[in-house]
Formats: structure tokens, sequence, C-alpha cells
């Protein structure tokens, strides 16, 4: 098992290596940390934090619902809550499946749309997409958990976490 899992100085730096920018990482884990809480909120033990030398994810049910890669974050959506200037923007992202978009971009979690985000324009697009995103994570909680999530969890991520945002944020209950 990599490193990365456990070493918080290691969970650090792949963070700092997606998000450079301080003030853009800071509000973007703030993000990352509200999305966490959501799922707990509505499932405790059926979601998890993977960490890789090239990516941080949250994963709800049996879906991602938000994941951060170098200078992008990718958050998935509910498409009949989507804000029209979040789908008016052109600089943001927004696909589902090709044929039919209702089908959702993850067919487990119908009308799941996924959002690219550039770095770059977080601060202003994470406040549009953080109804749409809480109801996304709301309908994923209510799908089974993937059975790897559990073991992918990264229970130092949350720590550092924790830590760098100054609040606590839950593991999960499995």
């Amino acid at each position: 098992m990599p490193t990365h899992r456990w070493d918080e100085d290691s969970v650090a730096e792949v963070l700092q290596a997606l998000l450079p920018e301080e003030a853009i990482r800071r509000k973007c884990l703030s993000f990352f940390a509200n999305s966490i809480n959501a799922a707990y909120v509505c499932a405790a033990d059926r979601w998890g934090v993977t960490l890789k030398p090239n990516l941080l994810r949250l994963n709800v049910g049996k879906i991602e619902v938000f994941t951060i890669v170098a200078d992008v974050v990718h958050c998935l959506v509910d498409l009949d809550t989507i804000p029209n200037e979040l789908r008016e923007r052109e600089d943001i992202y927004l696909f589902g499946d090709e044929q039919d978009w209702s089908l959702g971009y993850y067919k487990s979690v119908p009308k799941s749309v996924c959002c690219n985000i550039p770095a770059e324009v977080l601060e202003e697009a994470l406040p549009l997409v953080q109804r749409t995103h809480r109801i996304l994570i709301e309908n994923a909680a209510r799908t089974g958990r993937n059975p790897m999530t559990k073991k992918a969890h990264s229970p130092n991520v949350i720590d550092y976490l924790s830590s760098y945002l100054g609040c606590e944020i839950p593991q999960p209950t499995y």
C-alpha cells in the first residue's frame, strides 16, 4: 500500500502539486470538506476519500462525486438543478451520457452530470455548483457502497483536512 495513504506530509505534497496556488487550494478543500460532511449526513457508511499521486477523490455510494486533478475539479451535479448561469459559462464543461443526458454520467445515479471546472475559475464557480452538487450527493448516497470504497479510503486525508482547515471532519462509520 503506498505511503501517501497514511503520511500527512505526503497528503500535503499531493494537494500542493494538484492545486499549487494556496488561496485556490484552501477554497477547493473547504468545498471538498463540505461535500464530505454532506455525504456523512446522508449515509455515514457509504462514502470514502481516495488519494493517489495524481488525484484526490470523494466517492459516495457507487460513484465519484468530486475529484481534484491537476488544476481541474471534476464535480458531479444534478441535471435538474443546474443553475442557468453555470450552463451558460464557456469556461466550464458540462457532460453526461452522449445520447441522453437524463441517463446520467453514471447510470447508477440518473441525471448525474459531470462538471469540469478549471482551477482559475474555482472561486466564482464553486458557489454556483454548491446546491446542485449537494443534491447529487443525496442521490448518490441512496445507492449501495462500492465494495472498493472502504479499502481505498485514506483516513489521513481526513486528518490532514481537519488540521489544514481548522475544523472537525468526520470519518466514515464502516
